[in-house]
């Protein structure tokens, strides 16, 4: 059986535990009630500026800017355009000296010799990894 002395102190160590733990909720709640107003909608209870109030630093591009990349994407586009209007007329005369939109290169076939050798050199490559495989190991 315990005695009252034991019981005592296992009471306070406990007390102190729950005044520790206290102090660490007490913390935590004042960290996280300025920004309770930024999420409910009602003004945070310190002074802590708002995130709207913050100033946001946008570059701002002006008239004249968005005017020539505008006048510079329409070029590109009607130099594409009209380069493929003239592929597809098919006059060597009137195309312009560097095409914009290029066919594709056509690929070449492998032969039916050329496809034999792969295949038996292939064939051969795993005969001997098999040949490999099937020796007893030591």
């Amino acid at each position: 059986m315990p005695t009252i002395n034991e019981t005592l102190k296992q009471l306070e160590a406990q007390r102190n535990r729950a005044q520790q733990e206290l102090a660490g909720l007490e913390a935590a709640i004042n960290a996280l009630e300025p920004l309770v107003g930024l999420f409910i909608g009602a003004a945070p209870a310190t002074t802590v500026a708002p995130v709207a109030a913050l100033p946001v630093n946008r570059r701002k591009m002006s008239a004249a800017g968005k005017a020539a990349i505008r006048a510079a994407a329409r070029a590109r586009w009607a130099k594409i355009r009209t380069a493929k209007a003239l592929v597809g007329a098919g006059s060597a005369a009137a195309k312009p000296a560097k095409a914009v939109v290029a066919a594709p290169a056509k690929k070449g076939k492998m032969s039916a010799a050329t496809k034999a050798k792969i295949r038996a050199a292939a064939k051969a490559r795993w005969a001997k990894v098999r040949a490999e495989n099937a020796k007893p190991k030591k």
